[in-house]
């Protein structure tokens, strides 16, 4: 688990669509190229996608290495190499080796790479399973997932709130936040090696090594070798724990 199986089988030709229009029935192809405002009626298969502008997929995405600027929508799942994102997508569930975002992803399904990196807005209706997770996220807003199940590193920085917002309107902070952040994304699984929060809330974090920054509010905490909270943060129970027993490598 963790990888991706997209890509296009290579077959057909090559397809270029610009300006505005619509494709009926999806189909088969080499190299896609998409750009203005463009609507793909069906599943499209192919080798590699990169679409610029408005682009709509009716329909399941299955490809190698996808380069989206603009804005992608795609109605069904997306199976890929690698996406990645400069502008906003919004998807089913995304299945990946590589997701890099620049911009914001909502993902209405679950999201499964080997390593996602992200500076932007991120919302996942259902789970994150990444070995690595890296996200610089806004102030506010973000609902980045029920669960994360990580490997090796959790780290997640929400950026300081404008001077005029702190000051203004405090009471209107609506915050980044996960849900669940351990090894396979359960309340009582096996941890992360380690975890970094910055400004993000969180219900249960499990890691052997956490860092807990700024002002995060979390229900409980459990680590085995080191755990660093600034004097911010809110953590209802932080528990030192032995996960001996517990340790399972991601992924299996």
């Amino acid at each position: 688990e963790g990888g991706a199986s997209g890509g296009g089988d290579g077959s057909g030709e090559d397809l270029r669509l610009s300006g505005a229009g619509k494709m009926a029935g999806g189909g088969t192809y080499r190299d896609v190229v998409l750009s203005g405002a463009v609507s793909v009626d069906g599943d499209l298969k192919c080798r590699s996608l990169k679409a610029d502008g408005a682009v709509k997929i009716n329909g399941a995405l299955t490809t190698g290495a996808v380069t989206a600027s603009g804005a992608l929508k795609c109605a069904g799942d997306v199976r890929a190499t690698t996406l990645t994102l400069k502008g906003s997508a919004d998807v089913g569930a995304l299945l990946a080796d590589e997701v890099t975002v620049a911009g914001s992803l909502k993902a209405r399904g679950h999201v499964i790479c080997r390593n996602f990196t992200a500076k932007g807005g991120v919302t996942i209706g259902g789970n994150l399973k990444a070995d690595t997770v890296n996200i610089d996220a806004p102030s506010v807003g973000s609902y980045l997932a029920r669960s994360i199940a990580a490997g090796s590193l959790v780290s997640i920085a929400a950026a300081e709130p404008e001077w005029f917002v702190s000051m203004f309107i405090p009471q209107t902070r609506d915050p980044t936040r996960v849900g669940i952040v351990s090894a396979d994304g359960k309340a009582k699984g096996p941890p992360v090696e380690m975890v970094v929060l910055e400004r993000c809330d969180a219900d249960v974090v499990r890691a052997r090594t956490v860092q807990i920054k700024g002002r995060c509010r979390i229900g409980r905490v459990e680590y085995s070798d080191a755990a660093d909270v600034d004097s911010d943060a809110k953590i209802e129970q932080l528990v030192q724990v032995s996960f001996e027993d517990e340790a399972a490598p991601w992924g299996k």
